[in-house]
């Protein structure tokens, strides 16, 4: 799923399952207002249309806005085994909000300026570019 420039709003409830995403363009994520966000995605062995691209792409001016719960939530299956690689990618003006990325069998890169305030778990993680994570040291870890 790719999202270019509108704003998307999600409910809290049931979870989302994916096997990619894209937000760019200015697009904009926002939970809705007092409820919990989760986005769970497969494994990419799972998701042969994948072909080696990011699982989550967040970049160009998009912004994620928090949820209820300090999130919005991003779980990955990722790949235990390394092969097909589970990417993350965050970059290129980007801003968020606070948002949880729990990917620890996933390669997650950080860069080009984006401003990324919350919890990132990944397998590997790349910062680079003029990236900042917490630099206004607000975030408030889920209860």
């Amino acid at each position: 799923m790719e999202i270019k420039s509108p704003t998307l709003t999600l409910g809290g409830s049931p979870p989302y399952f994916r096997c990619g995403l894209i937000l760019t363009g200015g697009a904009k994520l926002i939970p809705a207002a007092g409820l919990k966000t989760r986005i769970f995605f497969d494994s990419p062995a799972n998701c042969p249309g994948l072909n080696g691209a990011n699982q989550l792409t967040i970049n160009g001016g998009t912004t994620v806005e928090p949820d209820s719960a300090n999130g919005p939530g991003f779980y990955f299956l990722g790949s235990p085994s390394g092969t097909p690689a589970s990417k993350i990618y965050f970059g290129n003006g980007a801003a968020t909000a606070q948002m949880v990325i729990y990917a620890p069998s996933s390669n997650v890169e950080i860069a080009g300026g984006i401003n990324l305030n919350g919890t990132v778990l990944g397998r590997n993680i790349k910062i680079n570019g003029g990236a900042n994570i917490n630099p206004l040291h607000e975030y408030t870890p889920p209860p």
